[in-house]
């Protein structure tokens, strides 16, 4: 766990310019967030709660530079007045964006931005098989992770 959530921490993200204003200033009010993530086959599920915050120019570079071209050209296109297009419209933004930028943008958006999430807890569930579910909650205390069982 320690080398899970070391300074990088999860990060959300990052997000084009269509979302980022309402995540700004629901963090802005409460910071604390919560990532779920549920297995396939719904028998597992890890949740990460904590404080979220920007992540910084370099970071965002770095996540953009990994991304794929379709995500990369999704960056640029994903905007409430391109949502509102039908099929025909959203296709000529996109090749728009092509013709402007190429099928891989080097750069992201400005308002491109990246969020991580500082771990207070994070719990591990399971289902059980001819078991009860359970969970197991590892909260953070100063520098170290502290582990408690729960129930399911």
């Amino acid at each position: 766990l320690q080398e899970v959530l070391d300074d990088r921490n999860p990060v959300l993200g990052p997000m084009d310019d269509a979302v980022v204003l309402e995540y700004v200033v629901d963090l802005a009010a409460d910071p604390r967030a919560t990532l779920v993530v549920v297995a396939p086959d719904r028998t597992r599920q890890l949740t990460v709660t904590g404080v979220a915050e920007p992540t910084d120019r370099a970071e965002r570079l770095q996540s953009y530079d990994a991304r794929c071209e379709y995500l990369k050209l999704l960056a640029w296109t994903n905007d409430d007045a391109t949502a509102e297009l039908g099929p025909p419209g959203r296709r000529r933004v996109w090749a728009a964006a092509v013709d402007r930028l190429g099928p891989s943008p080097v750069l992201p958006p400005e308002t491109w931005l990246g969020m991580r999430i500082r771990p207070e807890t994070v719990t591990f569930w399971a289902a059980g098989r001819a078991e009860p579910s359970h969970r197991r909650r590892f909260e953070r205390d100063g520098s170290r992770w502290r582990a408690v069982e729960l129930p399911g």
